[in-house]
């Protein structure tokens, strides 16, 4: 019999949404509750470095909130509904799939919606948003590698992949000009947008450099400004003395908001740096919009709770709480926890606007905006499912990066028991320490997984994570047979040996692959190959052999890096298929799973788009793990996606459901056979069943039956030898099987 026991997750939503072999719809239906109290929106990905932006995106006419994660380089979207952010993930897939390092939204042309400003390369790229039935929007490329006129001839409008530019009617004429930092990252750049001088409208785009700089000031390093510094092109004694300084430091990274913010009708500066953990208001003293002077700053801004951000806080002026006037909003513009230094779960800062957008005043509310409403452990999430209880539904558990504590940086796993059922899960956080993981071992990308590492056919519990010496694979002997409440002990974790050149950022996944009753490994390698570890031994401290280092024709794909995978049954046809996710966001999916061939791909476009009514493909978050499993009982495994950015998303199994209407049992089955520690039976009717030694001895109490109802019998006080199993209906009858008991 096959010994693995895949243990998921899954998700909730309706019918199969076309003939369509395999597909998934993203859901948020699903409930979840920390500390007893329900999440509004549990199922987004998580969100770290967030650059917030507002629209319109459904059709009526309150605007709408649009983050782009920077650190998953993928666009959530959240509806504006009775005064709270509502998730609604439908409207991602209307973004371009490539949006990248920064986007801004900003109506350049005064139709009323918002158009996309965002990166490419060595410069930026335009979208119009245009009118489109249901959807309400989409993305029309207006330029691409946006070009401008410098001092020698057209060149790209550089914005760097590192910055946040500013976005705005710089010279209040009526068309969107940009303000950006030069090659150097020390000067700010005005390039004014000609649309409106030239043609009287607001495309097609005329951008020309104006002077040598904006603001009369140099940037240099944190909190390091030089004033007096003449932008129109003449030389000061400013620019004479840090000419030689200015042109050795290279671009690091910038953002900048232009906005009044003292009410004196001169636009300021709120500046952020890569290198500082504060937001600085850089202040207007005269002169107009076009040629602003900066000549002051104040290094801690707002004045009262001031931005205080491990790593390149960046700012943004929205509406977030429904009065009309526009918040502060400040999050880390990065990719990475640098150092691991950031609390990742409270970095999205929301400052209430008190005042008005002519005269601001900030008070701080919050420093998990959104995130408070969402599953978040910080960075990494990983997660497994298991009925852990015994109750008959599956139970979530999620492991991260790290978390930094009392006992200081350390990793640790989520529990989320499921108490709902098994086909309406609602689920609870009991504990953010399982098994109190982080109080041992300093442990960092903690992977926990369920599987029947010691092929005794009960599900083990066990973990991937770095350590200070190298990767660490373990797992703990499940004492319980299996459907019942699990019996581990942290005393007892094994160690597994590690596969040679194990990495950190690399995945594996315990599978039965050449069916023999012993759970064998797959390693999915940071460069896109898949690795197969034979167990040669099976039992408790089961040893691996490399067998194949392309299996099933996974070689070194750079477009396939850092692959997590689970093999599971998608559309009930009683044959395997191979999911994968990786490191760029990418499902795929490989049918009829086959250890000894290459698989063949299946459309990547898996998918469901509400909006285009059809399959599509869709950029999930950054560095993707996954689980499967049935969360609504149709009998189709869903998928649950740890993201990066430290949550969580569901994907309703929505493929065409193969699966054969159920018939009742009409013979007697006993399992596994040898059998370890315990022993399972089945039977076609309700009675009793017992163990007999070969001398006619009975050697273990009888057991009650239930028809066709999977009943353990525990072997372990039995030493090695040949048994009897009898199992006997209500009028006296009885089946006999043999078995043997190995250890």
């Amino acid at each position: 019999m096959k010994k693995w026991y895949f243990f998921c997750f899954l998700l909730g939503v309706t019918t199969p949404l076309s003939a369509q072999e395999f597909g998934f719809k993203l859901d948020n239906s699903v409930e979840v509750a920390i500390d007893n109290k329900p999440l509004l929106n549990p199922w987004t990905g998580g969100l770290n470095g967030c650059q917030l932006s507002t629209m319109r995106l459904d059709a009526d006419s309150v605007d709408d909130l649009v983050v782009f994660d920077r650190s998953a380089g993928r666009v959530l979207t959240f509806v504006a509904q009775q005064k709270r952010w509502k998730y609604a993930p439908q409207y991602e897939m209307a973004f371009p799939a490539d949006v990248a390092n920064w986007m801004l939204l900003v109506d350049y042309d005064r139709d009323g919606r918002k158009d996309m400003f965002t990166y490419a390369l060595q410069g930026l790229r335009i979208f119009r948003n245009v009118a489109n039935g249901e959807a309400g929007f989409r993305w029309q490329l207006i330029q691409d590698n946006v070009r401008t006129e410098g001092f020698s001839g057209s060149v790209n409008l550089l914005v760097a992949a590192s910055d946040v530019p500013a976005i705005t009617d710089v010279d209040g004429d009526g068309d969107v000009d940009v303000l950006t930092f030069d090659q150097s990252g020390n000067f700010v750049e005005f390039h004014k947008n000609l649309s409106i001088e030239k043609t009287g409208k607001n495309d097609p785009f005329s951008f020309k450099r104006m002077g040598l700089c904006w603001g009369n000031f140099i940037k240099e390093h944190c909190n390091d400004f030089r004033f007096g510094f003449d932008c129109s092109g003449g030389n000061t004694n400013g620019r004479a003395a840090r000419q030689g300084e200015t042109e050795r430091i290279l671009h690091a990274g910038n953002a900048i908001l232009v906005q009044d913010f003292n009410g004196d009708g001169r636009r300021d500066v709120l500046f952020g740096h890569i290198s500082c953990t504060n937001i600085a208001l850089l202040k207007n003293a005269g002169g107009n919009d076009t040629n602003a002077n900066i000549n002051s700053f104040e290094a801690n801004f707002p004045v009262k709770n001031p931005v205080d951000i491990v790593v390149f806080p960046a700012p943004y002026l929205e509406d977030v709480d429904f009065d009309g006037v526009k918040d502060l909003l400040v999050s880390p513009n990065t990719s990475g926890n640098e150092k691991n230094e950031m609390n990742l779960q409270q970095s999205i800062w929301m400052y209430k606007n008190a005042g008005s957008d002519k005269l601001p005043s900030f008070d701080l509310q919050q420093k998990d905006f959104l995130q408070d409403q969402t599953i978040d452990v910080g960075e990494n999430a990983a997660p497994a499912l298991a009925d852990y209880d015994g109750d008959g539904d599956l139970d979530l558990f999620v492991g991260n990066q790290s978390l930094r504590g009392s006992a200081g940086l350390r990793a640790n796993v989520s529990l989320y028991h499921n108490a709902g059922t098994a086909n309406k899960p609602r689920f609870e956080r009991r504990t953010d320490d399982y098994l109190g993981l982080s109080q041992g071992t300093q442990l960092f990308n903690l992977k926990p997984f369920f599987a029947d590492v010691n092929s005794d056919g009960t599900p083990d519990y066990g973990w991937v994570a770095n350590t200070f010496r190298g990767m660490e694979i373990r797992y703990i002997p499940n004492q319980a047979a299996r459907g019942r409440a699990f019996l581990l002990d942290l005393k007892d974790s094994i160690q597994l040996p590690r596969p040679e050149r194990l990495a950190n950022g690399e995945n594996v996944l315990f599978y039965d692959v050449d069916a023999d009753g012993k759970t064998d490994m797959l390693l999915g390698k940071n460069f896109g190959s898949v690795q197969y570890y034979r167990n040669t031994t099976g039992g408790n401290r089961p040893k691996y052999e490399l067998r194949n280092e392309t299996f099933a024709g996974f070689d070194v794909d750079f477009n396939n890096r850092s692959p997590a995978l689970t093999v599971v049954d998608l559309n009930g046809d009683q044959k395997k298929e191979l999911v994968t996710v990786n490191y760029d966001g990418q499902l795929r999916v490989f049918g009829n799973f086959d250890p000894e061939k290459s698989l063949q791909k299946v459309d990547s476009n898996l998918v469901f788009s509400e909006l285009d009514n059809k399959f599509k493909f869709s950029r999930l978050g950054g560095s993707l793990q996954v689980a499967a499993g049935d969360l609504d009982g149709d009998k189709l495994p869903d998928l649950i996606l740890g993201t990066n950015a430290g949550g969580l998303r569901l994907l309703k199994n929505v493929s065409a459901n193969k699966n054969q209407p159920e018939t009742t049992a009409d013979i007697a089955l006993v399992y596994p056979n040898p059998a370890s520690r315990f022993v399972y039976v089945r039977a076609p009717f309700d009675g009793t069943a017992g163990v007999w030694g070969v001398a006619g001895q009975r050697v273990a109490a009888d057991v009650v039956l239930g028809v066709n109802a999977e009943t353990s019998i525990d072997l372990s006080s039995l030493p090695q030898g040949i048994y009897l199993v009898r199992l006997t209906d209500g009028q006296g009858q009885s089946i006999v099987r043999k078995i043997l008991v190995l250890r």
